[in-house]
């Protein structure tokens, strides 16, 4: 029987963070970056697909009763609905002013962490691009 969506398995949910702990470990064990600096950046950006477009949080999109709580995947989506989607979309292109971007990132914990996890991701994927051009 296939799976649905409601259905799926705490690994197919999370996998970016397993992936995140995977870059962090090889940051700090490999001693020659510029050999696994190709496996850093592809996995670097894989976690921030992961964690922009694939992270299940809440919606947070503001409506009549304050925020939406329907579920929502990534960073950068809304919910089911398609004017949540846009407007979380463009709240987080910065359509509005920045306080309201940064309570958006922060308002749960899971929301905090899936935006650090983002920043740290793109940070990795960065730092090994430049560990690929640097000289031994």
């Amino acid at each position: 029987m296939a799976q649905t969506k409601k259905n799926k398995g705490f690994i197919a949910k999370y996998w970016g963070y397993a992936l995140l702990l995977g870059l962090m470990a090889a940051w700090w064990l490999v001693d020659d970056k510029v050999k696994v600096a190709p496996f850093i950046i592809a996995g670097s950006l894989l976690a921030i697909y992961y964690f922009l477009f694939r992270v299940p949080r809440p919606c947070g999109a503001q409506g009549r009763d304050g925020a939406c709580r329907n579920n929502a995947y990534g960073l950068m989506a809304g919910c089911q609905l398609q004017q949540h989607k846009r407007q979380n979309f463009f709240r987080r292109l910065g359509s509005e002013k920045l306080r309201r971007l940064n309570h958006g990132l922060w308002t749960s914990p899971k929301e905090g962490l899936a935006s650090i996890a983002a920043l740290a991701s793109a940070v990795s994927c960065l730092a090994a691009i430049v560990a690929l051009f640097l000289p031994k």
